[in-house]
């Protein structure tokens, strides 16, 4: 029998420079809308990590960064593999103009969100970051395109999550979350982890998370793993020095 009350926690892992984690959280946006009919609550939180080493107000290029990542080669089948899955899912990439920066700031306002109002706020802050990086080219490290990312998912005033990103809070929080990540053995993300028991790497088409949330729904609390067998990572996005 299913449980009504039942809560389904979902924590993921992710950098907001990752391509694979901008597809993978609309994926699980479309897994909420698929599953409101089923009789457990789905709760999403994001957590930090860092997929490079560059300090805040330092970005470089992202054209040359991936190039120098990936190699050409490499390079152009990812590129392959992201557009056409961003389009299938009504995504649009620009995967060439503009510059990564520092995450630290994205994530701080990210945590904030997450304290202030749960998923409500997180997830659209979230779909606003990863819009204005991944498909508008903005600095993600920029004071300005957070506090209207911030703004524009009601999670405060522009001027007022500026004034946030210029002090401290969270900073050694997310720090720290980062390392406690790469401390369990993560190294590349996104990283889904449902109910503290099962663990996805990389991106998932929102079909795998469903199939999952209808057996969690309709299981004993002591069932077998409800991940499909077929399951594989499809993530490149690995950390680096």
């Amino acid at each position: 029998m299913s449980n009504p009350n039942r809560v389904i926690k979902v924590i993921v892992i992710n950098d907001l420079v990752c391509p694979y984690c901008y597809i993978g959280h609309k994926e699980l946006l479309i897994v909420v809308s698929e599953c409101s009919d089923l009789p457990v609550s789905i709760e999403i939180e994001y957590r930090p990590f860092h997929l490079t080493a560059i300090p805040e107000d330092a970005p470089v290029n992202k054209k040359e960064y991936f190039l120098n990542k990936f190699g050409p080669e490499k390079l152009a089948a990812m590129r392959k593999a992201l557009l056409t899955w961003a389009e299938q899912i009504g995504l649009s990439f620009n995967l060439d103009d503009g510059v990564i920066a520092s995450t630290i700031r994205a994530h701080r306002l990210s945590i904030k969100a997450y304290r202030l109002g749960g998923q409500d706020l997180q997830l659209p802050f979230l779909s606003a970051v990863f819009k204005a990086y991944t498909s508008d080219a903005e600095d993600l490290g920029s004071m300005d395109v957070l506090g209207e990312a911030a703004e524009s998912a009601g999670v405060m005033k522009k001027q007022e999550a500026i004034e946030f990103l210029k002090g401290e809070e969270l900073k050694d929080e997310v720090v720290k979350m980062a390392e406690a990540a790469k401390g369990k053995g993560v190294k590349g993300v996104p990283v889904t982890i449902i109910d503290g028991k099962w663990v996805l790497s990389g991106g998932q088409k929102a079909e795998v998370f469903v199939q999952i949330f209808k057996k969690l729904a309709s299981a004993t609390p002591d069932a077998s793993s409800p991940l499909p067998d077929d399951v594989e990572e499809t993530s490149p996005c690995k950390d680096t020095p």
